[in-house]
């Protein structure tokens, strides 16, 4: 029945999440130097000036290129985040994606097109981590 789908797939979603939060528990990394990341958008469009915040994990990743991978188009932004000393990520055994994981909630704030564009030619905009 759906109920008992719906169930199952709810169970299903908490163990992920469980083991997403042990992972970070156990295997977080805290940022020693600057470390630029880059995010793509697949289902939202934002704007300069926009704090974009998300409620889960956000993948990251080391390459923009990789990063666009995720957005729709080539016209959507990809976000270039500097992380400061200190924050907590971490960093998964993915080195296809070059995936550095930011914990749930975090916030950017697009703040301008850098003029850089990735191989596929989305722009580039700095964004800050809202603390």
């Amino acid at each position: 029945t759906f109920a008992a789908r719906d169930q199952r797939l709810k169970s299903d979603v908490a163990r992920w999440i469980e083991g997403m939060d042990r992972m970070v528990t156990q295997y977080a990394y805290t940022v020693e130097r600057p470390m630029t990341v880059y995010r793509g958008f697949g289902g939202y469009e934002p704007q300069l000036g926009d704090v974009v915040t998300d409620r889960g994990y956000w993948s990251t990743s080391l390459d923009g290129n990789v990063a666009s991978g995720f957005t729709r188009t080539s016209e959507r932004p990809v976000a270039k985040i500097v992380l400061r000393p200190g924050k907590r990520v971490v960093i998964p055994d993915n080195p296809s994606e070059r995936e550095v994981i930011l914990p749930p909630g975090s916030k950017i704030r697009m703040l301008k097109d850098t003029g850089e564009k990735t191989s596929v030619g989305n722009p580039i905009w700095l964004a800050e981590l809202v603390e």
